[in-house]
């Protein structure tokens, strides 16, 4: 008696749940069907923003008018990147003001040229495992730091919304500029290249004492005697160091070179539309088309929303 109750309670879940399909069914056919009379009903209305959301999309997707992300990353000199970044910042707060406050006014960039960028921003670059290779760029801005991990203070990857895809290389310059004469990354610039020229003289002098004792000894010999670098006292051959010495001179030489200002345009500027032609002309049909659905339903429901509004 158990068994055929329970058989008899499994035939009812199945009976219940293949009704329950059913109006389930049913339900999602009847708001298709409601849907499908209701964009009938509307068609001539819906039409007219769909092919409104078609030129849009024709009229946007032109360089002149399309919007466009444009990035560049610059090299850092006497100043961490983050400080760059934070000059990068107060910047992009001025975009959208007017007077001697204004984008334009501290880039010294056309008015026209300047009301066409809608965004900028600065984003640090990663060094995975330290070793001075530029890895990837924080977009998210969460990355966090370890001892083999980090952001490199030399590197900084500057991009900008405009409209339209000219003078984009005329914008980079104007950035650039703008760093380049900030009083205290000129002033932290000045005491780097001081300090490598001081690194400088003090090798000379060191590799002029180093060849005089070598001429002191018997025969020119390489002689091993001992040395104070960085505080640590090594042994060495007069020939093994005076390699060394060279080889920190010319590194410290090409610094110098490298560092003639202190912002140093590193990548060129890249160009890139944020949607491309098709995909933003699907972006604004749909956003055309469901404008023209709100605008039936408020016809649809008009008198209903003026009861409403009425209460």
């Amino acid at each position: 008696m158990d068994k055929e109750s329970k058989e008899l309670d499994l035939f009812d879940v199945i009976d219940q749940f293949i009704v329950r399909l059913k109006r389930l069914i049913k339900l999602i056919l009847d708001s298709v069907l409601c849907f499908v009379r209701f964009n009938v009903k509307y068609f001539f209305l819906i039409l007219f923003f769909v092919i409104l959301g078609v030129v849009a999309g024709f009229f946007l997707k032109s360089k002149k008018n399309n919007l466009y992300n444009v990035g560049f990353s610059v090299q850092i000199n006497g100043v961490s990147s983050a400080y760059v970044n934070d000059i990068i910042y107060v910047l992009s707060q001025s975009l959208g003001e007017e007077g001697s406050d204004s984008f334009a006014d501290k880039l010294s960039l056309n008015n026209q040229i300047a009301n066409k960028i809608l965004s900028l921003k600065a984003f640090r670059v990663i060094d995975l495992n330290r070793n001075g290779t530029r890895d990837y760029v924080d977009y998210q801005d969460d990355f966090v730091e370890d001892s083999l991990n980090v952001k490199m203070d030399n590197f900084l990857q500057i991009e900008f919304k405009k409209i339209g895809s000219s003078n984009c290389n005329l914008v980079q310059q104007k950035i650039v500029d703008y760093l380049n004469h900030d009083q205290y990354l000129i002033k932290e610039s000045l005491q780097k290249n001081s300090s490598i020229k001081q690194n400088i003289q003090a090798i000379d002098t060191e590799i002029d004492a180093l060849t005089e004792m070598r001429r002191s000894q018997m025969t020119g010999a390489a002689t091993s005697y001992s040395m104070v670098e960085k505080g640590v006292v090594k042994e060495n051959t007069y020939s093994e160091d005076l390699l060394k010495l060279k080889e920190d001179r010319i590194e410290l030489i090409n610094q110098l070179d490298v560092n003639t200002k202190i912002v140093n345009v590193y990548t060129g500027v890249y160009v890139k539309p944020v949607l491309s032609g098709i995909k933003l002309i699907i972006f604004l049909v749909s956003i055309f088309y469901f404008l023209a659905l709100f605008f039936a339903i408020v016809h649809r429901y008009r008198k209903e929303l003026l009861q409403f509004i009425k209460a």
